[in-house]
């Protein structure tokens, strides 16, 4: 029930502005129906934590967004940044559209941000209460995915490394099987001339 809007190409409330890429429209079934989502998808190299915040931020203003999920491509994310991070109203992750294992980052920043949206719709001391629980799942979240992102890094770098050595056991078993091949047929034809002598 969620509405997806492409934005990128169209100013927004801010003069000659077209910050923010996308805007999500959170759908009537959702607890804080009509809220907004604006979502800026970058595949730059130049942006540092403070760069990303503030263009996040006029993102947010530009399109009346309630919540920014900034989405940095795993090919220029910055150094130093985490897989998935919530500063306030505003989440940051990487995502890479051609590995589904980064899926989980993309999921997890979509659905914190719409979790933001309906805590700042709703304000009761009961809800309150709910709301500290889920504030710890989103910073149990965030654990988990770093750690899932610096497990895969691991063993992507273990898989690299024992392919590189079936690698070499597949050229050196070759060459074995040419050098007993040679032996062989040298020692066929030492048993042969040594048979006619």
């Amino acid at each position: 029930g969620d509405v997806l809007q492409d934005t990128g190409s169209t100013t927004g409330l801010i003069r000659l502005c077209k910050v923010g890429d996308f805007v999500i429209t959170l759908g009537p079934d959702n607890a804080a129906a009509g809220a907004c989502i604006v979502v800026e998808a970058k595949e730059a190299g130049n942006y540092s934590v403070k760069s990303t915040l503030d263009e996040c931020d006029e993102a947010r203003r530009n399109r009346g967004s309630d919540v920014g999920l900034f989405v940095h491509s795993k090919r220029t994310a910055p150094a130093g940044f985490e897989a998935f991070g919530r500063y306030g109203n505003d989440i940051v992750v990487i995502w890479d559209p051609t590995d589904s294992s980064t899926d989980v980052n993309l999921k997890a920043g979509f659905s914190v941000a719409k979790a933001l949206c309906v805590r700042k719709a709703q304000h009761s001391n009961k809800e309150a209460a709910s709301w500290t629980v889920i504030d710890k799942s989103m910073e149990q979240l965030r654990k988990q995915i770093a750690s899932f992102t610096e497990l895969r890094a691991s063993t992507e770098t273990i898989q690299r490394a024992s392919e590189k050595s079936l690698d070499r056991i597949r050229i050196m078993s070759k060459g074995l099987d040419d050098a007993l091949a040679t032996m062989d047929e040298q020692l066929a034809g030492i048993r042969c001339s040594s048979s006619i002598d």
